[in-house]
């Protein structure tokens, strides 16, 4: 399984809302049947086709401070990160990390693959697994949103290329950038890497982002929010249910972002 398979799967786990009629059934209507059916339809549409198809936004006002390690209740919540907050809404069955949340069965950190973090990026290791290595191995930081989705794909580890999507234009809510996945090599043994620990990036003031095995995959959503950047991580192995990835996708299409300069 590739990992553009894997993208493109959890694109179509979005639900098709919506009210249609199929051509064929258009032919079997009389003229008059069908202007009045068809005007039934457009009346139903106006009063819940809409409402259907909106994405549920959290209530920034009502929300809760994100605090770590609680086994959270299904509402809205708030992380405040550096010059900016992020407001979103968590089903039940999720607990709160540092960054984010994650499935209650996964612990306090997504030890187990699976989790939704939040990252105001600052270094990239140019390879994740043998970061501190040496000069050449040092930190970068690129300073935009294409510098930053470029330098995740061009990471490496002992010459061989990190698997990744190409990056796509994106926009979530209301911000612009590019989206993209990565994947820690399947064949990686980590107790080769610098104390066992692939690490991808720093962020401020949350520290790395320590990935939890061979497989795992970022799917991220890099935004330039008002001239800050904010990176969004839904991570998840091929293995990950597809209720639980759903749910993961459901978190980000609530996702609001409030810049604070």
């Amino acid at each position: 399984m590739t990992l553009t398979a894997t993208c493109a799967r959890c694109r179509a786990l979005a639900p098709v809302r919506g009210l249609s009629v199929s051509p064929e059934h258009n032919r079997r209507l009389p003229g008059p049947l069908f202007g009045a059916v068809m005007l039934a339809l457009v009346l139903i549409g106006s009063c819940t086709g809409n409402e259907e198809s909106a994405p549920v936004q959290p209530s920034v006002a009502a929300a809760t401070p994100l605090v770590d390690g609680v086994d959270l209740a299904a509402g809205d919540y708030v992380l405040d990160l550096p010059a900016m907050s992020v407001t979103f809404t968590v089903p039940a069955g999720w607990s709160s990390w540092p960054y984010g949340v994650v499935p209650t069965d996964a612990g306090e950190d997504p030890r187990g693959g699976v989790g939704l973090g939040f990252w105001v990026v600052g270094e990239v290791n140019p390879d994740p697994c043998n970061w501190g290595r040496g000069a050449s191995e040092s930190p970068l930081r690129p300073v935009s949103v294409e510098g930053l989705a470029a330098t995740l794909k061009a990471q490496t580890t002992d010459g061989k290329k990190r698997p990744s999507t190409p990056a796509a234009d994106v926009t979530l809510d209301g911000y612009s950038g590019l989206e993209l996945e990565v994947e820690v090599p399947r064949d990686l043994d980590l107790s080769s890497c610098t104390q066992s620990k692939y690490i991808s990036w720093y962020a401020e003031p949350t520290g790395g982002r320590t990935q939890q095995g061979p497989g795992q995959i970022d799917h991220l959503w890099i935004l330039d929010v008002d001239g800050g950047r904010l990176v969004v991580d839904a991570a998840y192995l091929p293995s990950t249910s597809d209720s639980v990835r759903a749910q993961l996708w459901d978190i980000v299409d609530s996702v609001m972002l409030e810049y604070a300069g």
